[in-house]
């Protein structure tokens, strides 16, 4: 029994890890916008 709740507690350890890595993945891969190119959107949008 002590076994097998290891195991178990071992795959949820290890689930949560996938899960958040499977984040991570997915933040990288959003499109990045550079500061200069942010602030010069601000500059034409504050001066309209």
């Amino acid at each position: 029994m002590h076994r097998q709740k290891q195991h178990s507690m071992a795959d949820i350890k290890l689930r949560r890890l996938v899960d958040l890595n499977q984040r991570l993945r997915e933040d990288l891969d959003r499109p990045r916008v550079r500061v200069s190119e942010a602030s010069n959107r601000v500059d034409k949008i504050s001066n309209i």
